[in-house]
């Protein structure tokens, strides 16, 4: 059973957020004395969006089991189906849960693991000038804690948008590919959309922001070379799902930090990649149109320039 303890619940401009530490968190009293500080930032963000569906604001413990309970417990209280991204290489720091209610009222839940949220403190120390000496170095992971923190609150943001329009949750997690491939397809669509609509979110919010490891065009580079490299129909289905989860990353901090377009001239000569190239422009083109008409979509069309992209990257993966 997990326990929480609220230390917080104001509200504020029709607003009900709950800010929500977990009773195992190593290090509480201090994350407790952080998020009275952080509470006004949160929800600041939040009531600006009018965002009125997350009802919960959770810090949960960094160690993976841990952290995993908590998500369970709200997925249950918002009966929604969920699971956990952890293959070695891309696991979940943040997760943002839509659900309902017993009721019926629509209603999301994010949460954060805790490290996130003490990086998230030392961000905002630098961002509001407080000398560099004076605050713990986070190396790397330099705005990565605020980064991920608004980059969750934007996935709900864009899941309360995407509700409005068609009116329900997409709680279904297993597919016959078989009979069910079209469907898995849009379902991955709304997903990449989802993604560059959070990952863009910061910048939006926050203005520039300076990321020292932003290592994405490596990563995605890497994903192309080697990701999941069999012939199996799953197998083929999920390379191209990851390769344009990490694009879609990419360009949206291209097109809302450096406002301008993704430079794929650098990967012409790369004989591997150069071959990804018609369907990473392609792609680029479909984010640009949907946000271009965000969030007034046609809900039985707006999804279909990218499911056709991703069906042709399959039939490629098939032939290559």
């Amino acid at each position: 059973i997990v326990v929480q303890c609220s230390h917080n619940d104001i509200k504020e401009n029709g607003i009900m957020l709950e800010i929500i530490i977990e009773e195992n968190c190593t290090n509480r009293e201090y994350i407790v004395a952080i998020m009275e500080k952080l509470d006004e930032f949160i929800r600041n963000i939040v009531s600006s969006q009018n965002l009125d569906s997350l009802r919960y604001f959770v810090v949960a413990d960094m160690e993976i089991e841990n952290y995993c309970d908590s998500v369970k417990y709200y997925a249950r209280l918002l009966n929604k189906d969920t699971y956990l991204t952890n293959d070695g290489s891309y696991f979940v720091a943040g997760k943002t849960i839509e659900g309902k209610i017993s009721g019926g009222e629509y209603v999301q839940a994010i949460i954060i693991k805790s490290g996130l949220i003490i990086g998230m403190y030392n961000d905002l120390l630098l961002r509001n000038g407080v000398p560099k000496e004076n605050v713990p170095d986070m190396g790397d992971m330099r705005n990565i804690g605020l980064v991920t923190v608004v980059h969750e609150i934007g996935h709900a943001v864009d899941n309360a948008n995407v509700y409005s329009l068609s009116g329900c949750i997409d709680n279904k997690l297993l597919f016959n590919l078989d009979l069910e491939l079209d469907e898995y397809i849009e379902k991955n669509s709304y997903s990449l959309w989802g993604e560059y609509f959070a990952e863009s979110f910061p910048y939006r919010v926050l203005g520039a922001i300076d990321l020292v490891a932003d290592n994405k065009e490596e990563q995605l580079k890497e994903c192309i070379e080697n990701f999941l490299k069999e012939k199996s129909r799953n197998a083929i289905v999920e390379r191209v799902y990851r390769i344009l989860y990490l694009y879609v990353h990419c360009i949206a901090g291209i097109h809302f930090q450096k406002i301008t377009n993704f430079d794929y001239d650098k990967y012409t000569e790369d004989e591997i990649v150069s071959d990804y190239i018609p369907f990473l422009a392609r792609t680029e083109i479909a984010m640009i149109n949907l946000l271009k008409d965000y969030p007034n979509w046609n809900v039985d069309t707006c999804m279909d320039e990218m499911s056709q992209i991703i069906k042709d990257m399959i039939e490629f993966e098939k032939e290559h």
